[in-house]
C-alpha cells in the first residue's frame, strides 16, 4: 500500500472546542482509495490505540493524487470529506492504518506516549499542528518533534492558511563562553548562555549537547558538566524564544587528561600558515597560524611568538615579542590564529572573516624580499639567537616571500611524504616537519584557521544515501515534471548533523551545473527538458568543507508522446509528407501553467512547435497574435504543418499546433477558429501533413530530422499566450518507410433482412473503429458470393459499397449502416462486410 501521511491536526478553536479536524496528504503521482484504511488514538494514559475513525468510514473514499482528505468533528465548521464522533486532545497519538493493519504514518503530541522519535508540541486554541514543508514538498524525516511545527493559522485541505499580516518573528541570537576554556578530566565546566539574546521576546529554554553523549535542558542560562576522558568535543546549544523560534550555535572543546602535563616541554606545534600582508593600503592585512598535530590539547598562556626581519641578526635585543594570553590554548589536532588588530581607524590590520584566537599590534611582518623569522617559543623571555633552546618552532620566509594578498602554508604529512594541503591534501592537517624550503609551498587564496576550527586530519561525512536501501534519492514526477531529491542526513566527524551542508549537481554533461547549495535533506526542481537522461551527483560537506564520497542517480525522462513519425504519405497518388502523433492519453502535454489562475477554468489549450532539423529552443513565451514579430532565426526552423481547424477548413497551414483541452474552446469563427479540431482527436493519435511536399523537399533518413517544443495556456496575457512546459530532445528522424497502421476493426453485429414485397434484401451492420485512423474515414466494401459457386467468400467478388448511414444514438453510440441489395426468388449468398482505412489497411 501507498504512503499516506498525517498532515495537520487542530484539537480546537476559540469559538468552539468542537472546531478540530485531521488532514491527510497523498504524496503520491495517482489517486489513493481509502477503503478499509482506518485511524487510532491513544490516550496519554491508554495502554492501547481504540477508535478515532473507522474503516467503514473510508469506503469507497479516494484521496487524489498530491492532494488531502479531511476528518472533521460532525459539529465543527469544517466541509469534510468524513465525519466521526470520536474527538482528539493534547497528549494523545494518532495512527493511520492500511487495510492490513499495519501503521502507514503516526503522530504524537505534548506529553503523549508513542511518538515517532520525539513528539510535537501541544497546540493551543486556533493552532494546529501541521507538518513543515519545504523545498516543495512536506517533510517526512520520520521524527514528529522536527518533522511538524506549530501553526497559527489552520488550514484544511489546503498548505497554508490566512494569517492576518504581523511582522516575522525573529530567531533568537545563541552565544556561549566556557569556563576553564582548557578543562581537565573529571574538572567541573560552566558553560553559560547568559549572553544569548532575543529580539523580540525572551528566551525561554536553553538545550544543551555537551558532545559525549550527555545533554541536558534547562530555562536556566548556565549549566555545568564534567567529562571522564580526554579528547575534542563538539559542544551544542539551542536556544529557544517564548515563539519557539530557536538558534544554534556549536563550539570544540578539547579536554586535557590530567594525568600528563598540559604544555610539556617541546611541544611539538606548528607555524602552519602565515601571511604577510595583502596588497595595496592594507598592508597590515596579515596573521599567523599554528597547528598542532598531536593528539593532546596544549596549554599556549606560558608561551610567545617573537618576530625579527629578515635582514637582522636574532637577539633579544633585536625580536619584538607578543606573550600568549592566559586562557590561550590549542586543542588537539587543531588550530591557533594570531592576527594584526586593527588601529584606531580600522586599518592597517587583519580583515579576514575568520575571527583570531588572539589579536596585537606588537609587530608587523616584512613582505619585502628580505622576508622575516618568525619563532614560537615555550616561554616568555626573549630568545638570544636563532637556535635558543626554548624555540618550539620556527620559519625564516626569506626563502620564499609571498605576494600581497597571498599566504605562505607548511604542507601535509601523508604516510612518510609531504604533500601539497591544497586539493587533495586539503584536509590532512599541517603536519610536515621537512625543513622550512621543502615544508611550504604559496596559497594563492589563504586559508586562517582558528581554534574553532574541525580537527584535522578528520573523518568526512559519509555520503548521503537514499531514504530507504531500495529507492535512488532522485525521483521523477511525469504529472508536475518535478524532480524530486530525498535523503539521508550525513553527520560529521563528531556525529552532528546541522553543521552539514549539501551540494547537489547536474553531471550529465562534462560541464557540470550546481543545482543547490542547501542544510536541508531534500530538493526539487522542474525539468524543462524531457526525452533524455539526467545524471546527478550529491556530495555532503562539513562546515569547514570537507566533502564526501558522491552519491549518483541516473533518471531517464521519457517524451511526453509515445512516438513520433516522420515519413513520406504511402498513398499513390499523393506527394505528402505526414507527421504522426502516438500517445497515451489526451491531453499529453501536463498542466503546468493554466491550472494556476481560476479564471482559466474550462479554457485551456496545449500547443505543440515542430521544429525541421534543428535543436527544440528553450524559448519561455510565445504569443499567438505577434507570431510575426518573432525572431526570423527562430521561426526559419519551425516546421509549418497542415491541420482541419476549428472552422472546419481541411487543410489549414500553421507552425502552431494548438490542441483544445474541449470542444467547447474549440469555435467555427473568431480568435479560436484556428485551432486543430477536436473531432481528429478521437484516439491517442492524430495524423499532420507536412507543408512540404515531394515538389520541393526530398528528405533522407540519415540527415532530416523533427523535434518538438510542448506548450501550456498561459492565462495572465491578452491575447492568447503559451508558456513552455518542456523541449523534447529526442530527434524524431525522417523514416524511408512509413510505420504499420492498425486495421480497422468491425462490429460483430452484422444482420441481413429480406423485404420479400420489394424483393430486396438488406444488409446492416454498425460503424468500424480505428485506433490511428479517423473513423469517420473508413470506407466499407461488400461481398455477395452465390452459394451456387462457393459456401466461402469469392474474394474476387468484393466491390465498393456506399451504404445509407442510420441515427446516431445517445451521441455516442456506433453509426450503423444500411445496405439494400435487389435478389430474385431462388438466390442464395455467403455475404461478407469489411472496413478499409485510407491506407488501405483491411
Amino acid at each position: 500500500f501507498p504512503k499516506i501521511l498525517i498532515n495537520e491536526i487542530q484539537l480546537a478553536s476559540a469559538s468552539s472546542t468542537r472546531d478540530e479536524f485531521v488532514e491527510l496528504y497523498n504524496p503520491n503521482d495517482s489517486s489513493v482509495d481509502l477503503t478499509d484504511w482506518y485511524l487510532q488514538k491513544k490516550t496519554v494514559s491508554g495502554s492501547s490505540f481504540s477508535t478515532f475513525a473507522p474503516a467503514a468510514l473510508f469506503a469507497s473514499k479516494t484521496i487524489p493524487a498530491r492532494g488531502y482528505f479531511l476528518i472533521a468533528h460532525p459539529s465543527s465548521t469544517f466541509a469534510a470529506d468524513i465525519f466521526t464522533s470520536y474527538g482528539v486532545a493534547d497528549n494523545n497519538t494518532l495512527a493511520l492504518k492500511n487495510p492490513n493493519g499495519e501503521i502507514v504514518d503516526k503522530i504524537g503530541w505534548g506529553e503523549a506516549h508513542d511518538c515517532e522519535n520525539g513528539c510535537s508540541l501541544n497546540p493551543e486554541v486556533n493552532q494546529s499542528i501541521q507538518r513543515k514543508f519545504q523545498n516543495d514538498t512536506f517533510i517526512d524525516n520520520g521524527n514528529n518533534a522536527n518533522d511538524f511545527e506549530i501553526q497559527d493559522c489552520p488550514s484544511p485541505k489546503t498548505r497554508l492558511g490566512n494569517c492576518p499580516a504581523s511582522t516575522p518573528n525573529t530567531a533568537p541570537s545563541a552565544v556561549f563562553t566556557v569556563s576553564p576554556p582548557l578543562p581537565l578530566v573529571n574538572q567541573t565546566v560552566t558553560f553559560d548562555a547568559s549572553s544569548s539574546t532575543d529580539a523580540q521576546g525572551a528566551i525561554v529554554l536553553y538545550s544543551w549537547d555537551f558532545g559525549d553523549g550527555q545533554n541536558t535542558s534547562s530555562t536556566q542560562a548556565t549549566s555545568t558538566h564534567s567529562y571522564l576522558a580526554s579528547g575534542n568535543y563538539t559542544v551544542r546549544l539551542v536556544v529557544f524564544d517564548n515563539n519557539n523560534s530557536s538558534s544554534t550555535i556549536s563550539s570544540i572543546l578539547s579536554v586535557a587528561s590530567s594525568t600528563e602535563p598540559v604544555a610539556p616541554s617541546g611541544a611539538h606545534v606548528l607555524i602552519s600558515e602565515v601571511m604577510a600582508g595583502a596588497s595595496g593600503a592594507d598592508a597590515g592585512d596579515e596573521f599567523i597560524e599554528l597547528y598542532n598535530p598531536t593528539d593532546a590539547a596544549v596549554d599556549l598562556s606560558g608561551w610567545s611568538l617573537q618576530y625579527a626581519s629578515g635582514a637582522s641578526i636574532v637577539t633579544a635585543s633585536t625580536v619584538a615579542k607578543k606573550n600568549f594570553l592566559a586562557t590561550s590554548s590549542i586543542p588537539a589536532n587543531g588550530f591557533f590564529l594570531v592576527a594584526r588588530g586593527r588601529d584606531a581607524l580600522g586599518g592597517d590590520g587583519y580583515r579576514g572573516s575568520v575571527v583570531p584566537d588572539m589579536s596585537h599590534r606588537t609587530f608587523s611582518l616584512s613582505g619585502a624580499a628580505a622576508g622575516g623569522k618568525i619563532f614560537l617559543v615555550n616561554d616568555k623571555e626573549a630568545i638570544g639567537g636563532a637556535d635558543d633552546e626554548n624555540v618550539v618552532d620556527a620559519l625564516d620566509y626569506s626563502f620564499l616571500v609571498p605576494a600581497g594578498g597571498q599566504s605562505l602554508e607548511r604542507k601535509a604529512k601523508e604516510g612518510d611524504s609531504c604533500v601539497s594541503v591544497q586539493g587533495n591534501g586539503e584536509f590532512l592537517g599541517n603536519g610536515c616537519a621537512a625543513t622550512s624550503t621543502d615544508a611550504f609551498a604559496v596559497r594563492a587564496v589563504p586559508n586562517p584557521q582558528n581554534t574553532q576550527s574541525f580537527p584535522e586530519p578528520r573523518a568526512a561525512p559519509a555520503a548521503p544515501t537514499a531514504l530507504n536501501a531500495s529507492s535512488s534519492i532522485a525521483s521523477y514526477s511525469s504529472s508536475s515534471l518535478m524532480m524530486d531529491f530525498a535523503w539521508q542526513p550525513s553527520a560529521d566527524f563528531s556525529g552532528a548533523t546541522s553543521s552539514v551542508h549539501y551540494e547537489l549537481s547536474d553531471v550529465t554533461t562534462a560541464s557540470s551545473t550546481l543545482l543547490s547549495t542547501t542544510t536541508s535533506t531534500a530538493h526539487s526542481y522542474r525539468v524543462g527538458e524531457v526525452g533524455r537522461s539526467y545524471t546527478y551527483a550529491l556530495n555532503a560537506f562539513d562546515r569547514d568543507g570537507l566533502g564526501s564520497a558522491t552519491s549518483s542517480a541516473a533518471v531517464a525522462v521519457p517524451g511526453f508522446l509515445d512516438s513520433l513519425y516522420f515519413y513520406r504519405d504511402p498513398r499513390a497518388s499523393s506527394t505528402s509528407y505526414l507527421v504522426d502523433f502516438y500517445y497515451s492519453a489526451y491531453p499529453f502535454v501536463p498542466q503546468i501553467w493554466s491550472g494556476v489562475s481560476a479564471a482559466s477554468t474550462g479554457n485551456t489549450w496545449r500547443m505543440v512547435v515542430l521544429y525541421l532539423n534543428h535543436e527544440a529552443p528553450l524559448e519561455e513565451y510565445l504569443n499567438i497574435g505577434e507570431r510575426l514579430a518573432l525572431d526570423p532565426a527562430l521561426t526559419w526552423w519551425m516546421a509549418t504543418v497542415k491541420f482541419k481547424n476549428c472552422a472546419g477548413t481541411p487543410d489549414a497551414r500553421d507552425t502552431f499546433l494548438v490542441f483544445p483541452d474541449a470542444s467547447s474552446t474549440c469555435q467555427s469563427a473568431g480568435s479560436l477558429s484556428g485551432d486543430i479540431s477536436s473531432t481528429i482527436l478521437e484516439d491517442n493519435h492524430v495524423i499532420f501533413t507536412l507543408a512540404s511536399s515531394t515538389a520541393d523537399a526530398a528528405f533522407a533518413s540519415s540527415t532530416d530530422y523533427l523535434t518538438a517544443a510542448f506548450y501550456d495556456f498561459w492565462p495572465y496575457n491578452v491575447p492568447r499566450t503559451f508558456r513552455l512546459v518542456a523541449v523534447d530532445r529526442i530527434r524524431y528522424y525522417f523514416r524511408d518507410t512509413p510505420p504499420s497502421h492498425a486495421a480497422p476493426v468491425m462490429n460483430a453485429s452484422t444482420t441481413v433482412d429480406f423485404d420479400e414485397p420489394s424483393s430486396h434484401i438488406v444488409v446492416r451492420w454498425d460503424a468500424a473503429a480505428d485506433s490511428d485512423t479517423l473513423d469517420s474515414t473508413l470506407t466499407y466494401e461488400i461481398n455477395f458470393t452465390p452459394v451456387a459457386s462457393s459456401t466461402v467468400l469469392d474474394e474476387t467478388r468484393w466491390e465498393s459499397a456506399s451504404p445509407q448511414p442510420r441515427a446516431q444514438f445517445n451521441g455516442s453510440a456506433p453509426i450503423s449502416y444500411n445496405y439494400p441489395r435487389t435478389v430474385a426468388p431462388g438466390d442464395a449468398f455467403v455475404i461478407g462486410v469489411r472496413a478499409k482505412d485510407e491506407f488501405g489497411n483491411l
